[in-house]
């Protein structure tokens, strides 16, 4: 899975990876949320 310098990531890598990025990002949200944090700042950034 593109390890290599010379053996770039597919594209279908890509998107799992992404997803794999967007699912944690949401989980990270729901925690900082449930303890209070104000996460609204993030919304604009968000994958």
């Amino acid at each position: 899975m593109g390890e290599d310098l010379d053996d770039p990531m597919t594209d279908e890598e890509f998107a799992e990876l992404r997803a794999k990025l967007e699912e944690q990002q949401d989980d990270i949200l729901d925690y900082l949320e449930s303890h209070g944090a104000d996460v609204s700042p993030w919304d604009a950034h968000r994958i």
